[in-house]
């Protein structure tokens, strides 16, 4: 487990300064034409940067097991497949990994109960030379899907000066115990909060 969290926070992290870069790059571009650009502007708006623009968000099924058990939850059309860590069942990002979604789990026979698994991966919040977990500022919450009850655990994750949020959505099915885990930076969750309701709600067995 820790190499799976490990992995994740460092994949994100790194494609997220590599992005920043480029972001910056194309904002030191200057115009060929200026007067022609300046002129253009009284005849029509100045158009909105993609990136703030409001887009229509798409969600695509996707389908993985866990030790044998079929399970369905949506995500990002926009998001890919990514290669899987051991253990983890199911892993998407977007393209330059800056964001994206994991799901791990384990049969309950193998564990005393719910408890004991979140405890599990829980204990492997651990620092490393690149990433600082913010143990001390874990958020525990209740958390309810259609189908399914069981926590969240918003875990803060610190490289090089870089905030990350990390959701670990703990959730106990009919035979799993399954965690949900998304990364992202904190703006991320804070512009798609319906997104990711939406995108858990989805998730069942199939």
């Amino acid at each position: 487990m820790k190499k799976i969290v490990m992995v994740f926070g460092l994949f994100l992290v790194l494609s997220g300064c590599a992005a920043n870069d480029k972001d910056k790059v194309e904002k030191s571009k200057s115009p060929q034409k200026i007067d022609k650009v300046q002129s253009s502007k009284k005849k029509d708006p100045v158009k909105i940067p993609e990136s703030s623009a409001p887009k229509k968000v798409e969600l695509v099924g996707k389908t993985f097991e866990i030790d044998g058990d079929k399970y369905l939850i949506n995500v990002l059309k926009e998001w890919q497949d990514l290669a899987l860590e051991d253990g983890v069942s199911l892993r998407v990002g977007n393209d330059d990994e800056s964001e994206g979604l994991m799901v791990f789990g384990l049969k309950k026979g193998n564990l005393e109960n719910f408890s004991a698994f979140k405890d599990l991966v829980s204990g492997d919040f651990i620092s490393s030379d690149d990433i600082t977990v913010k143990t001390e500022e874990i958020e525990k919450k209740p958390f309810q899907t259609t189908r399914y009850q069981g926590e969240t655990y918003i875990v803060p994750l610190i490289s090089e000066g870089v905030k990350v949020s990390s959701r670990y959505y703990f959730l106990e099915t009919e035979t799993d115990y399954v965690v949900v885990i998304s990364i992202a930076l904190p703006s991320f969750f804070e512009k798609n909060s319906d997104t990711m309701t939406s995108m858990l709600d989805s998730f069942e067995s199939s």
